[in-house]
């Protein structure tokens, strides 16, 4: 079963949460980069969709439950999406997951993300829990991944 491991990764491991996937350049954030590149992203007219990974340190250990880093990300898309109310988010459970425990857990991460948004006052018919397919950019990553939509 997936754990923990992620806090042991180099810094540069593309799960440790800087990875960001705007239209179809990908680029390294540090976490307090995200909420400004958002906001940029949204009064850009180029892309129209930033979506970025969530590793396990969104999330307490072997949990569903929102970590303070997750919350730190439910608060930066939810002022956003209250600053703009043309944003919906999506929140792509992996298809590439280790083991049928892991795709559980994905999934129940999921639904407690899109929660934790809900309860920060997002709209819930503007968040989606989407599974993906090989034909979507991120379907190869092994994380939940945020799609914004403007």
């Amino acid at each position: 079963m997936r754990n923990f491991a992620s806090v042991n990764r180099a810094p540069d491991s593309p799960a440790d949460e800087r990875l960001v996937w705007i239209g179809t350049k990908t680029i390294l954030l540090t976490p307090d980069q995200l909420g400004r590149e958002m906001a940029e992203w949204y009064n850009s007219s180029e892309e129209a969709t930033l979506a970025f990974e969530l590793s396990d340190l969104s999330f307490v250990p072997n949990s569903s439950e929102v970590s303070p880093v997750g919350l730190a990300r439910v608060r930066q898309i939810a002022r956003l999406m209250q600053d703009h109310s043309a944003i919906t988010t999506h929140i792509a459970a992996p298809v590439n997951v280790p083991s049928p425990a892991d795709k559980v857990l994905d999934d129940q991460r999921a639904v407690s993300f899109r929660g934790a948004l809900v309860a920060q006052g997002v709209d819930a018919s503007r968040v989606t829990i989407v599974t993906e397919d090989d034909s979507t950019p991120t379907a190869r990553e092994s994380q939940i991944v945020v799609h914004l939509m403007k």
